[in-house]
């Protein structure tokens, strides 16, 4: 059997032992227990070597029943890996936390802590997204299963969707309750906070509450491409997924790349940085060029 079957067959134990037992605290750790082995299949997926421990002092192998095991990566950073893959999966992190703790206290402990509210259907929306980005069908792995999830997950959406609408709603109506100088003073204030903090990779848009100026901003950012112009300014543009937006006129806040969808506000957006060609390379860089092609020249000749 291969590392990927094994994890997989292991993965759909935990899941179904979640499946079949009737107590809260059970269930999150079989869940969390099950999501584990997902996150190191992802990475087992991708190329074995992944999974496995890098730290120095795990560079060797240890027996067990008169065999020779692999050392595995920590899951904190097995984790933290896949989500450089899979930046989608940073909107998981609470759940994440929720099923590790009660993981960790299953195996380490007596005590099982009770997971958060909606947990079940939380947990079963970050499992089938690492099912999905492994490559695995939904229904092949849920089986009989399939339809109660795909209806937690459904039910869980629909949820959030309505918490977002009111939370618009709600800062709509209390912006729009404040006589006019608490408005205009509210704008002018909440337009110099929008401005003034220009955080990396965030950007200003339109408030779908107020329609006055918020920041939207994200955590994951893809390299795009870069220009450099004849006065020797470079721009480089990413695209950047967005996680949070905040308006400080309205005092709307939005929390996840789903949260922003629901607002119809785009999900990802460009983000550009411009430097000089001497504040990225250094002042000296006409030198070092020159020095560099001098020394690759002697070498040449010197070896010829």
């Amino acid at each position: 059997m291969s590392r990927f079957d094994e994890l997989l067959a292991k993965s759909k134990y935990f899941y179904l032992e979640y499946s079949t037992n009737d107590t809260v605290a059970l269930q999150a750790a079989y869940v969390g227990i099950s999501a584990e082995l997902l996150v190191r299949l992802l990475l087992v997926s991708k190329n074995e070597l992944l999974n496995s421990d890098t730290r120095p002092e795990s560079q060797y192998n240890y027996h067990e029943r008169n065999r020779v095991k692999e050392r595995t990566r920590p899951i904190g950073e097995a984790w933290h890996l896949v989500k450089t893959f899979h930046p989608e999966l940073k909107d998981n992190e609470s759940i994440w936390n929720e099923i590790m703790s009660c993981r960790n206290e299953f195996l380490h402990s007596e005590y099982f802590p009770a997971p958060g509210s909606m947990w079940e259907a939380r947990a079963l929306k970050l499992v089938s997204a690492l099912i999905e980005f492994c490559g695995i069908n939904l229904e092949e792995f849920y089986s009989s299963d399939y339809q109660r999830v795909h209806d937690l997950i459904s039910e869980l959406d629909n949820n959030v969707e309505n918490i977002v609408k009111k939370r618009i709603s709600e800062c709509r109506n209390s912006f729009a309750d404040l006589i006019d100088l608490e408005q205009l003073e509210k704008v002018k204030n909440g337009q110099l906070k929008a401005v003034a903090r220009p955080v990396r990779f965030s950007k200003i848009h339109v408030c779908p509450s107020c329609h006055n100026n918020g920041r939207m901003s994200g955590e994951s950012a893809e390299y795009v491409g870069s220009e450099v112009d004849e006065d020797g300014i470079i721009t480089e543009t990413y695209l950047v997924r967005a996680s949070k937006f905040h308006c400080w006129v309205c005092d709307l806040e939005l929390f996840s790349n789903f949260e922003i969808s629901v607002a119809d506000l785009p999900g990802k957006f460009n983000y550009c940085e411009t430097t000089t060609v001497s504040e990225k390379f250094g002042d000296d860089i006409y030198d070092n060029y020159i020095s560099d092609l001098r020394s690759d020249y002697e070498s040449y000749w010197m070896n010829d």
